[in-house]
C-alpha cells in the first residue's frame, strides 16, 4: 500500500484496525464484543509481542554489526 501512495501512518492504521476486527472476532465471535477486562487482557499481550519483536530486532540488528 506504501508502494501505491498511501502514507505509512494510514497503511499502520489500517493494520491496527483489521487486527483489532479481527481479535475480537476470534475472542467474541461475529455478534459479541469485549469487555474493558478483555480488551485490557488483549492490549497486555499485544504489549508483550511488540517488546519481544523488538527485542529480536535488536537483537538481529547487533549480531549484524559485530555487538553481539
Amino acid at each position: 500500500m506504501k508502494n501505491e501512495g498511501y502514507s505509512i501512518e494510514i497503511v499502520s492504521a489500517a493494520m491496527m484496525s483489521a487486527s483489532c476486527v479481527y481479535t475480537t472476532y476470534s475472542v467474541a465471535g461475529n455478534e459479541g464484543i469485549l469487555t474493558p477486562k478483555g480488551i485490557d487482557a488483549i492490549a497486555d499481550k499485544y504489549k508483550e509481542t511488540l517488546s519481544f519483536v523488538q527485542t529480536s530486532k535488536k537483537a538481529e540488528l547487533e549480531a549484524k554489526s559485530g555487538k553481539a
